[in-house]
C-alpha cells in the first residue's frame, strides 16, 4: 500500500500541525476551559464560599460580643443595619438566570435527541427502500453498508475525532467487512467532514444505479420509457438529502454554543450574591450560613455544570446522549432488513393473490379448545 494512505504518518502529520499552531498550547482561555471540565473550578468556588461565610459568621459573633458589652455603640448600629440589608432581588434576578440558562442548555440536548431519533429513522427507511427497489443485490448492499458506516461517522464528527481515530469504530468496522482499508485510507487522507464522504458515496452508487438498470445488454434505455424508475430515483436520493440535512443541524448544534458573554454575566451574579448573602444571613443565623451557603453553592453550581454539559450533548459525559447505542440500533436494524429483503416470502407476503388470513370466531377458538 502506499506510504500516502499510512494512518500512522497521516494521524503524525496532524498532531504535528495542531502542535505547531502558535498560541493553541498556551492559550488562557484553553487552560481555563480545561479545568473547568475537570470540576476544579466549581471546587474551588464552594470552597470559597464557604470560608468566606465562616469569615463573616466569626465576624457576626465578635460584632454581638460587642454590642453585649457596649449597649447602643457602633456594633448595634452594624448589626441592625446588615440585617435590614435584604438580598432578595440580587438572589431572585440570579434564579431567574439560571433556570433560563438551564432550560437554554436543555432545549439543545433534546433538540440533539430528535435529531438522532430523525436519523435512526431516516437511515432504517432509506435500507428499506434500497433493499426492495434496487434489483442489482451488489449495489444494495453497498449502500446498505454505508448508511451503516455513515452513522458512525456521524458519531465521530460531533465528537471532533475522525473515525480512524483509535477511540473510535474505524479498524472494527473494517474487521466487520462493512469499511474496506482502502476507504478508510483514502477518507483519513483527505481532510473533508467525513459523513458527507458517505453521502457522496451513496449518490454515486445511485447514479449508476439509475444508468445500470435503464440498460439491457448493449442498448440505453431512456428514462422515458421507465416511468416507474424514474419515480424511484427521487425518493432514493431525497433519502440522501435527508440524512445530509440531520447532520448538518447536529454540527449546528455542537458549533453554536452559549454566547460567552451570558457566561459571563451569570457568573457574576454568582459571585455578587454569594458575597453579599453570607454578610446578611451571618447576622441573623449565626453559625448556620456556612452550612447554608455551601449547599446552595454546591446545588447552583451542579446546575451550572450540568448545564454546559447538556449544550454539547454528542460528548461521552454520564448525561450527553447514547451514540454507541444509537448506532448499535441501525446496524443491527438495517442487518435484519437485508436478510428480511431476502427471504423468498417476503413479496409473497406482499402479493394480494395470497388472499386474506382466516378469522376464526368465537365458537370456533371454543371448539377447538376441546
Amino acid at each position: 500500500m502506499p506510504s500516502k494512505f499510512s494512518l500512522g504518518s497521516i494521524r503524525n502529520e496532524r498532531k504535528k500541525d495542531v502542535e505547531d499552531r502558535p498560541g493553541l498550547s498556551g492559550s488562557f482561555v484553553g487552560f481555563l476551559e480545561a479545568v473547568a471540565d475537570f470540576g476544579w473550578l466549581s471546587l474551588l468556588s464552594v470552597i470559597f464560599v464557604v470560608g468566606w461565610s465562616c469569615a463573616c459568621a466569626w465576624y457576626a459573633e465578635r460584632l454581638r460580643e460587642e454590642a453585649d458589652r457596649v449597649p447602643g455603640g457602633n456594633a448595634d448600629s452594624w448589626l441592625d443595619w446588615i440585617g435590614e440589608v435584604d438580598v432578595k432581588v440580587i438572589g431572585s434576578l440570579f434564579i431567574f438566570s439560571l433556570v433560563f440558562r438551564f432550560n437554554q442548555c436543555y432545549t439543545r440536548w433534546w433538540q440533539g435527541r430528535e435529531l438522532w431519533g430523525f436519523l435512526i429513522h431516516q437511515s432504517l427507511d432509506f435500507s428499506e427502500k434500497v433493499s426492495l427497489w434496487i434489483i442489482d443485490k451488489s449495489y444494495a448492499d453497498r449502500l446498505n453498508r454505508y448508511i451503516i458506516v455513515f452513522s458512525y461517522a456521524c458519531k465521530a464528527q460531533l465528537r471532533g475525532l475522525s473515525l480512524a481515530d483509535p477511540e473510535e469504530d474505524g479498524e472494527e468496522l473494517v474487521r466487520k467487512g462493512l469499511l474496506t482499508r482502502e476507504e478508510l485510507c483514502h477518507m483519513e487522507a483527505n481532510s473533508c467532514w467525513q459523513p458527507h464522504f458517505f453521502l457522496h458515496l451513496m449518490r454515486a452508487i445511485i447514479a449508476k444505479v439509475q444508468v445500470a438498470e435503464y440498460t439491457v445488454g448493449n442498448t440505453l434505455i431512456l428514462p422515458k420509457s421507465n416511468k416507474i424508475h424514474e419515480k424511484l430515483f427521487s425518493p432514493l436520493d431525497k433519502s440522501v438529502y435527508d440524512l445530509s440535512k440531520t447532520i448538518g443541524d447536529c454540527i449546528s448544534i455542537r458549533s453554536a454554543g452559549l454566547p460567552k458573554s451570558y457566561d459571563v454575566m451569570h457568573h457574576i451574579f454568582f459571585w455578587l450574591y454569594f458575597i453579599l448573602a453570607p454578610v446578611v444571613w451571618s447576622v441573623t443565623m449565626g453559625w448556620f450560613a456556612p452550612i447554608l451557603a455551601g449547599l446552595s453553592s454546591s446545588i447552583i453550581m451542579a446546575l451550572i455544570n450540568m448545564g454546559t454539559s447538556l449544550v454539547d450533548p454528542f460528548g461521552k459525559d454520564i448525561m450527553d446522549l447514547p451514540l454507541e447505542k444509537f448506532c448499535g440500533t441501525i446496524e443491527s436494524q438495517i442487518r435484519a432488513i437485508e436478510q428480511r429483503s431476502k427471504h423468498p416470502d417476503l413479496l409473497n407476503f406482499a402479493d394480494k393473490s395470497t388472499g386474506k388470513p382466516h378469522v376464526e370466531s368465537f365458537d370456533d377458538n371454543m371448539k377447538s379448545s376441546y
